[in-house]
């Protein structure tokens, strides 16, 4: 398509910006109204942890943008405005196309400093182009992998741009309409086309419905230009944000998994009608209904990709994807029971006498022999006169070691009570028949 045939076809659109190159007020009363930076909630709590916002302008500077080449200028420059003035920053990149002295290139990396964007948009000039699609994943890719982002922040991309693109890129064949989005979702950016021609739309559609964001026409559109961009930049301003309750995952095979999100728009709850997850890699099994959470479980150990898109009532999506790090599984050996033994019952033992400490027997002591050995009284027994007197009994003598001498007894020791005891009986007895024997002899 020439430059001719494309400027006669975009006659209106170029009114359009050619008026809003004259009128600024629109973009100083949008920075005046314009809403917080997205911010997350936390849990349980009414407060919020600012969370930066980073927009890129990408604009498209092959030659036939020339017709509004300054209009797209002077929204970029209104826009950076009311982002920076609600806590964001902004970054200026353009692109032309395959064979073009260059086919990407940063104006101005992210800054907060509206005059800076300024100078970097006013430099901004215009040539090239070649055929009508034009390297739009190249300066996407470009976006995405040589700005500065600030880590955890809210992303956008707001494209200008009034031709499609080549899928692949011819630049780098590599780049394609589904690799774009997976890079978009990873880095949390969402795409804002703003197109001069409502005829490309469908060109953009899937790329929009992957990373999010929304399609916004100049031409056929009841609103002015400046409407349109100013729109789209408070959208963009108070777009909707999810995270993930932790930056990264990592759980055993086999475990259950849980994905918590957290989502909100300048500190506020959303009225969310939709939650879509998708899974990049690997199928883990799902437990339960897909909502603001997910509990999943990976069967094999590596590491996979998780994504998550919430759609709000009034169509305001937001996409976040994580990293799962699956290990292998935790192997726990099973618990081993003995099997339970009835115990017989323990029968008392005797308590044990402690035997009484012997001791060495004790030597008696010696009995020293007596002196002079008492001679013992004699029994005189009566006799009757017809008969002779009776001799008296033998005097038994101990002898000096104690022990019987021939015809006595020992005088000594417990051990001789028994014979003298006979003795003495052996004696009455003795009397008794006597007696006896001398009243029969008397009587006869």
């Amino acid at each position: 398509m020439t430059r001719f045939s494309r400027l006669r076809r975009r006659a209106l659109s170029v009114l359009g910006l050619g008026a809003l190159a004259s009128t600024t007020l629109i973009g100083t009363a949008a920075a005046a109204n314009a809403t917080p930076a997205p911010a997350i909630q936390l849990a349980d709590d009414d407060t919020c942890i600012s969370t930066a916002l980073d927009v890129v302008f990408l604009v498209d500077a092959t030659g036939s943008m020339g017709g509004y080449i300054n209009a797209m200028k002077n929204i970029a420059i209104d826009a950076s405005g009311t982002i920076t003035t609600a806590g964001g920053n902004v970054a200026l990149v353009d692109y032309l196309d395959e064979g073009d002295p260059y086919i990407a290139q940063t104006l101005t990396d992210f800054t907060d400093d509206p005059a800076a964007f300024q100078t970097a948009a006013e430099s901004l000039s215009l040539g090239y182009g070649g055929d009508t699609p034009e390297a739009v994943l190249y300066g996407l890719n470009h976006s995405l992998n040589e700005l500065s982002w600030t880590p955890g922040s809210a992303r956008a991309i707001i494209l200008m741009t009034d031709a499609g693109y080549h899928d692949p890129d011819v630049g780098d064949p590599s780049l394609t309409t589904s690799g774009l989005v997976s890079s978009m979702q990873a880095a949390n950016v969402q795409l804002f086309p703003i197109l001069a021609d409502s005829w490309i739309e469908a060109d953009y559609a899937d790329l929009v419905a992957g990373a999010g964001g929304s399609i916004t026409t100049v031409d056929g559109s009841d609103a002015t230009i400046e409407e349109v961009i100013s729109s789209v930049v408070d959208e963009v301003v108070s777009r909707p944000w999810v995270e993930f309750d932790e930056p990264a995952y990592s759980t055993p095979a086999g475990a259950d998994l849980t994905l918590q999100t957290l989502s909100g728009a300048a500190c506020l709850p959303l009225n969310v009608a939709e939650w879509q997850w998708d899974f990049l890699d690997g199928e883990p099994t799902i437990t339960g209904e897909l909502g603001d959470a997910a509990v999943v479980r990976y069967a094999e150990p590596g590491t996979y990709t998780a994504s998550v898109t919430l759609t709000t009532v009034d169509g305001q999506t937001a996409t976040k994807t994580v990293e799962i790090e699956v290990t292998e599984a935790t192997v726990v050996p099973p618990t081993t029971t003995p099997p339970t033994t009835t115990e017989p019952t323990t029968t008392t033992e005797p308590t044990t006498t402690t035997p009484p400490t012997s001791t060495e027997p004790t030597t008696p002591p010696t009995t020293e022999e007596p002196t002079a050995t008492a001679e013992p009284t004699e029994t005189v027994v009566p006799t009757s006169s017809s008969e002779p007197t009776d001799t008296a009994k033998p005097v038994m003598k101990p002898s000096a070691d104690g022990k019987d001498d021939g015809g006595g007894l020992a005088s000594t020791g417990a051990d001789n009570l028994l014979p003298m005891l006979l003795v003495g009986l052996a004696g009455t007895l003795a009397g008794a028949l006597l007696l006896i024997f001398r009243k029969v002899r008397a009587n006869s």
